[in-house]
């Protein structure tokens, strides 16, 4: 019984020794699920900043193609006053895309969005006629006699936007949008 003294101690002294490791292998996975929850947040951010140059840009694209410039209510986030140029397809650069939302050349730049700057790029892509009018398919909503078939183009523009937030991330986001003239 002489050579059991101390036993206990060592038993204790072993579990709490497990236990200690247990917590801290608990602490650094709640680390890292806070880290992994606050990297998803920033992607949410960062994308639904991106998206606001897209939906920004189809509204631009027809009101740049009625005025012929850069509509008054544009002024602020266009910050190159020849995208109208590439708009109505009479300058088309080869291909000029914004790579980070902080270049010297998007054609768009909202920063104003919960420290996100957004960079946006509209590019001509190309032209071609509308096909078919509504008199093919019996009469349509214009009227008889009357159709898109009389007179039209289609005109299809690549938009490219890149949102930098805090801590260096980065969301990149393309669309494809097409104009109906009227």
């Amino acid at each position: 019984m002489r050579n059991e003294r101390g036993i206990a101690l060592v038993i204790v002294m072993l579990l709490l020794i497990s236990m200690t490791v247990l917590g801290m292998l608990s602490i650094a996975t709640m680390t890292t699920d806070v880290q992994i929850g606050g990297n998803k947040r920033l992607k949410k951010q960062n994308m639904h900043a991106g998206e606001s140059v897209i939906e920004v840009s189809a509204p631009f694209i027809e009101d740049a193609v009625f005025v012929g410039a850069v509509p008054a209510n544009y002024s602020a986030i266009v910050t190159n006053n020849d995208v109208v140029t590439e708009v109505l397809g009479m300058n088309v650069p080869p291909e000029d895309t914004v790579d980070t939302a902080t270049d010297a050349s998007p054609d768009m730049r909202i920063t104003s969005l919960s420290n996100v700057t957004v960079g946006g790029d509209i590019d001509y892509l190309y032209a071609t006629t509308a096909v078919g009018n509504a008199i093919e398919y019996a009469s349509g909503y214009e009227g008889v006699g009357t159709g898109l078939g009389q007179a039209g183009a289609l005109i299809y523009y690549r938009i490219n936007s890149v949102a930098q937030g805090q801590i260096g991330s980065t969301a990149r986001l393309g669309a494809i949008y097409r104009y109906v003239t009227k």
